[in-house]
């Protein structure tokens, strides 16, 4: 059976060179790992049989070879020559430190990936030749030598399947996924056909991407392939702190394998960011670079996927979003989903939820046992995205030890799985131990990196109006040079909203609630101006959308903190309620009210400019939490100045209320400015509440976020009032340097380790 050797790298092929040696030669073998190994991959001092019969004794040193593209079996061969020379060489120099500090081995074995003529006389006669005779020139008393080139590395392996499977996302050539069940002794021929067909509809599902608030409008919607970029991070590990682009990263360190590598620290990752810096974009993205390497050379792909996999592979390499080299199944969980699904449920279960999703679009009835078998032959990539939006502590600790027993399971099996888990900041309790989960935090775009993904945005939304795009560049240039714009300029959310507003307008708005709050305007007078009965409702009943709007987003922000809410959505039936609420509220009679009420929530379904369809019933809700946090924030706001304050006093320790809890700050900053003196004071006064409100001063945190927002830089006197109470954080107790500490809702939840 051929594998396929070179996907490996020189890395991972030496990992497996070691693997396969200790099973070949026995326990007693000494590996090395990463770094000057002083010409050994392994080593073994003492007796063992050779798979020809002979016995070897003394010492026996194994030493890799790996080329990068392999050519035919001539140039191969003088490859290995050369390379065989420059190791003997390396041994024969009487002053070299291998020499001098290293005991010279009696016996020697090169295992390379390079294809040798097994003719009789051919290439690995002869290399096997060569080997000793450079041993002879360089003084190097070898007993016993051999060449292993890649057809000895595929004998060993067929004989070798805990380490054939350990390696299976890297050693299957060509069509990887109808290959599985014979190579990996899989032996479940459903199993792999639903597998293939749910990776195959996931990479077609997933082809758009709501960058827009309404991008379920085909006018508006975008391809992932075309927008999607990989954005600046930092990979923060107890001995550095490195500036990487996440995608990237996340390849690359998925890409080593687990196994055989005992102490490996932190296999998985905590993906970290702030509102809309594109943690759910971002994961989309990386998972569409697995699907792509999974399903290279598929037979499944239909013409519609073939297209679609053929341009994504163009455009990620153009991004220069790596190939992953282990190719590992990608299944990507959103985790309000996941909990509502568990809700109640005593028991839940990560792998029964995948197995009813993969099952729902089969027909196959794939069971959790199948699933945990496949676990157990094939590498994953699971990404759990959205823990922060699991705020209720009761369904929060749910989804942990669910994911806490997937891990013990995974464990048990001796799985290749890595786990990345996307949150926010604010909230987020270290319930993941930090050795097994590398923080990945993202960080702010510069201006270079925010002006090249507007203009690839402007682009992909106007490609025949070079006019336009021109206007967005020159704007967006202009206001990144404008202290007040550009600290609107450093989230891929930002910079989506300020591009559409260009496109209208000549300039954008200074603060953030401006922003959002124009964008509203804009899509709003959007939808009316179009044609149909949509428009004429919009129009008409302007400020009860808007209301309602605002109580739905409230009700969604209410609902996901409860013990029984998790989902970011409404029923259709509570929708209507609202909307009935409001119009008997402005005095229609009830005929009037249920007929008006009834046409705002089937205008709903096919999208009321935020709220959108969610999920396959007939519920509604906000494509993007920012967005729901902002009306959220407007219907907050929606009363006397006294009722305001008491409305956002009990929040402001809450990390679920940070971000509404700041657009409404922008609110009153924007639109009643005679409350500020008292919002000041209301954070003092929070600080003092009790003991711990003084430890966490969670006041003097929000001061310093206003501060970075710019929200009083017009107002010299209350921007100083601001900073001053934000300092006084700097005289509490050191925190995690990882993360902002706050009191959290979150408490109490488990702490989650891996079980390897």
């Amino acid at each position: 059976m051929k594998y396929s050797l070179t996907a490996l790298g020189p890395d991972q092929f030496e990992d497996m060179i070691r693997a396969l040696c200790v099973k070949a030669i026995g326990p007693g073998v000494t590996v090395f790992g990463d770094g000057p190994d002083g010409g050994r991959e392994a080593s073994y001092v003492g007796n063992f049989d050779m798979t020809s019969g002979e016995t070897w004794s003394g010492h026996t040193v194994i030493q890799a070879k790996f080329m990068v593209t392999p050519q035919g079996p001539a140039e191969n061969l003088k490859w290995l020559q050369n390379e065989m020379a420059k190791e003997l060489g390396r041994w024969g120099k009487a002053d070299s430190k291998r020499r001098q500090k290293g005991r010279l081995p009696d016996n020697l074995i090169i295992v390379s990936n390079v294809s040798l003529s097994s003719a009789p006389g051919g290439g690995i006669d002869t290399a096997n030749d060569d080997l000793k005779r450079f041993a002879d020139e360089q003084n190097v008393p070898l007993r016993n030598w051999r060449v292993w080139p890649e057809q000895q590395v595929t004998a060993l392996l067929d004989d070798a399947r805990r380490i054939r499977i350990a390696y299976g996302g890297f050693l299957t050539p060509g069509d990887v996924l109808a290959q599985i069940a014979e190579r990996l002794d899989l032996q479940d021929d459903d199993l792999t056909e639903a597998l293939t067909a749910h990776v195959v509809k996931d990479m077609l599902q997933a082809k758009w991407v709501a960058l827009d608030a309404v991008g379920r409008d085909d006018s508006d919607r975008v391809e992932l392939g075309r927008v999607g970029v990989d954005l600046p991070a930092s990979a923060i590990t107890p001995n550095e702190n490195r500036k990487v682009r996440a995608v990237d990263w996340i390849i690359r360190h998925a890409d080593v394998v687990q196994g055989y590598r005992p102490g490996r620290r932190a296999p998985h990752v905590l993906l970290v960011g702030g509102p809309g810096q594109g943690k759910t974009t971002l994961t989309a993205l990386l998972a569409q670079a697995y699907r792509i390497a999974l399903l290279s050379d598929s037979s499944a792909l239909t013409g519609e996927a073939q297209r679609l996999h053929a341009d994504l592979s163009r455009q990620l390499a153009d991004r220069q979003v790596p190939v992953p080299s282990n190719r590992r199944w990608p299944i990507r969980v959103d985790l309000a989903a996941f909990a509502e699904d568990i809700a109640g449920d005593t028991e839940p279960s990560l792998l029964r939820y995948l197995a009813r999703r993969i099952t729902s679009r089969s027909p196959h009835d794939i069971t959790a046992t199948q699933l945990n078998r496949w676990l157990g032959r094939y590498p994953w990539l699971l990404i759990l995205d959205g823990l922060d939006e699991v705020a209720s502590a009761a369904v929060r600790e749910q989804v942990l030890r669910s994911v806490s027993d997937f891990l013990v399971d995974a464990g048990s099996r001796d799985a290749d799985v890595v786990v990345v888990v996307t949150t926010r900041p604010q909230g987020y309790a270290d319930e993941l131990d930090p050795h097994d989960f590398t923080w990945l935090g993202l960080n702010e775009l510069t201006t270079k990196q925010a002006l090249a993904y507007a203009d690839r945005l402007a682009t992909e939304r106007h490609p025949d109006d070079a006019d336009l795009r021109e206007h967005i560049h020159a704007r967006l240039d202009e206001a990144s040079s404008n202290q007040m714009t550009a600290r609107l300029m450093t989230t891929p959310l930002q910079v989506t909203i300020m591009s559409r507003l260009l496109e209208r307008r000549q300039r954008v708005p200074q603060e953030r609630y401006a922003l959002f709050e124009e964008y509203f305007e804009a899509i709003y007078s959007r939808e009316v101006n179009k044609k149909g009965h949509i428009a004429t409702l919009l129009e008409e009943r302007r400020n009860d959308v808007a209301w309602v709007h605002e109580r739905v987003a409230l009700t969604c922000q209410v609902e996901a903190e409860t013990a029984e809410g998790v989902s970011a959505a409404i029923e259709r039936t509570r929708l209507r309620d609202i909307a009935l609420e409001r119009l008997s509220q402005e005095g229609l009679d009830d005929a009037e009210a249920q007929t008006i009420a009834d046409r705002i929530a089937d205008a709903a379904l096919q999208r009321l400019v935020l709220l959108v369809p969610h999920g396959a019933g007939d519920s509604v809700g906000f494509e993007i939490r920012s967005l729901q946090e902002f009306m959220a924030a407007r219907a907050l706001t929606a009363a006397e100045g006294s009722d305001i304050l008491q409305r956002l006093l009990p929040l402001v320790p809450s990390a679920h209320w940070r971000n509404t809890w700041l657009f409404a700050a922008g609110y009153l900053f924007r639109h009643r400015e005679h409350l500020r003196s008292s919002l000041l004071g209301l954070l003092r006064e929070v600080d003092v509440q009790d003991d711990l409100h003084q430890l966490a001063a969670p006041g003097s945190e929000l001061a310093g976020e206003l501060v970075m927002d710019g929200l009083a830089a017009r107002s010299p006197q209350t921007n100083r009032a601001l900073a001053l109470h934000a300092m006084d954080r700097l005289h509490l107790p050191r925190r995690n340097a990882r993360r902002p500490a706050a009191p959290s809702v979150t408490s109490g939840v488990p702490h989650i380790t891996a079980s390897w």
